[in-house]
């Protein structure tokens, strides 16, 4: 084997192995283009996807706010129906006629503990009726404690206020109105909007 032999053998295993290096190269450049291309396409499906998703969010951020609000205005208007319930019946209390007046305060007189005496301070418009049931009620009930009709007060329209040496007991319309409605509310509800309205 001659030197030019060598020389030619180095060079033939040198272009062998240029081109298997170039051929790895190209295998190796177009396995990243393809994991690039993937890659992006992926990324690009999850942009879209991020985008879609923070879309929604923003749909329902936009979306809850006005539900909530119509519900509010939907809960305020019924709670406003049960207010003009009671309101209309404190005004219907208002206007009792004198009989039916002195007969619910005799009623709400006999529900102050017996054998204690004190004063019964009136609803200003309704003072004269007051002392006619007090009276007409004192006089059933002899040997009892004295009741004695007070002052009238103009901070409540109608029925009266129950004072002692022991205690107080508000019987105003509108202390028995919120008695009464703490006790009726969720029923009234129920009458106005039926059981799946309370």
């Amino acid at each position: 084997m001659a030197l030019a032999d060598i020389q030619n053998r180095i060079i033939s295993d040198a272009r062998q192995e240029a081109a298997a290096l170039v051929e790895a190269a190209k295998e190796r450049a177009a396995t990243q283009i393809e994991r690039e291309r993937t890659g992006a396409a992926a990324e690009e499906a999850e942009s879209a996807d991020a985008a879609r998703k923070e879309g929604d969010t923003l749909k329902i951020k936009m979306v809850s706010p006005v539900k909530i609000s119509a519900k509010n205005e939907f809960l305020a208007a019924r709670q406003e129906q049960i207010e003009e319930v009671y309101r209309r019946a404190l005004a219907d209390m208002k206007k009792l006629g004198a009989r039916q007046y002195r007969a619910a305060i005799t009623s709400l007189l006999e529900t102050l503990p017996s054998g204690i005496g004190g004063e019964i301070v009136p609803a200003t418009n309704k003072a004269s009726e007051v002392r006619k049931a007090v009276s007409a009620f004192s006089k059933t009930r002899k040997g009892s404690p004295r009741l004695s009709v007070k002052r009238a007060s103009k901070q409540f329209s109608g029925g009266f206020i129950f004072r002692s040496e022991k205690f107080n007991l508000d019987c105003s319309f509108e202390s028995l109105m919120k008695d009464v409605r703490d006790k009726t509310e969720n029923r009234v509800a129920e009458l106005l909007f039926g059981k799946e309205g309370v």
